[in-house]
């Protein structure tokens, strides 16, 4: 019997089609238990052989329906005028909440999730899922680093939209960095979406923080007050998205 569902994942290889990869990681769990119960005795361990390449197919098929949908509605140039405009606090102001690209992006991800199906996501398939998503926003560019953050460099600022500063709109916007400062809010709160276990570091984002840090050219204490509010905002913000949290 495992045999037989080892070697048709094989054989099978990447043709697998999404339904067929949840099928099979749906009878393996489910077998898996009532073999348990009915031979204690029993080594089932050739079952566990396939389950991380199932993982890592599926965590492929999520995030290529993401990015897919990201590519065409979350892009910087197509946010409106409205959906551009973000709320800064404090002295010097500073992000307290991600842009609404960077939501939805996230949003996104939990909706996936739950359409496959929430029996699905043990910890080593989330674990696979939140690797393979940090993955790709590095070589989707979200932050369009390879252009050299070009949308940092407009003269406002914000090419997009506004920023409201203590519930006014200054009289004169921040300087052309302050862009950079909302992409490293927003990917200090995707580290927290997406890292292994609450307090760790994504490793695959570790570059784009670097980046972001020199561009947005914030000093230490400043980066350290963003990273702060984007821990905070997605401790307040994180039952909204279930099987990610």
């Amino acid at each position: 019997f495992q045999l037989s569902i080892v070697n048709t994942v094989n054989e099978t290889g990447n043709e697998f089609r999404p339904q067929q990869i949840h099928w099979t990681l749906r009878v393996i769990r489910e077998t898996s238990q009532r073999l348990h119960q009915a031979f204690p005795e029993a080594d089932l361990n050739k079952l566990d052989t396939v389950v991380p390449s199932l993982h890592s197919r599926l965590a492929l098929d999520v995030a290529a329906g993401l990015f897919a949908v990201s590519g065409s509605k979350f892009s910087q140039h197509h946010l409106s005028q409205k959906e551009g405009s973000h709320l800064w606090e404090g002295t010097p102001p500073l992000p307290v909440q991600p842009s609404p690209r960077t939501f939805k992006l996230v949003h996104k991800l939990s909706e996936a999730m739950a359409n496959v199906g929430a029996d699905l996501w043990t910890y080593a398939a989330v674990s696979a899922l939140k690797k393979t998503v940090s993955q790709r926003i590095v070589e989707q560019d979200f932050f369009d680093l390879d252009a050299g953050n070009l949308h940092a460099k407009n003269t406002d600022g914000f090419s997009n939209g506004t920023i409201t500063v203590n519930g006014h709109n200054p009289s004169s916007r921040p300087s052309a960095p302050s862009a950079a400062i909302q992409d490293l809010f927003d990917v200090f709160y995707l580290n927290c979406a997406l890292a292994p276990k609450q307090g760790d570091d994504v490793v695959q984002l570790a570059g784009i923080i670097d980046k972001l840090n020199t561009l947005s050219d914030c000093e230490e204490s400043h980066a350290k007050v963003v990273r702060r509010r984007a821990k905070d905002y997605w401790a307040r913000t994180n039952l909204l998205f279930g099987l990610l949290a």
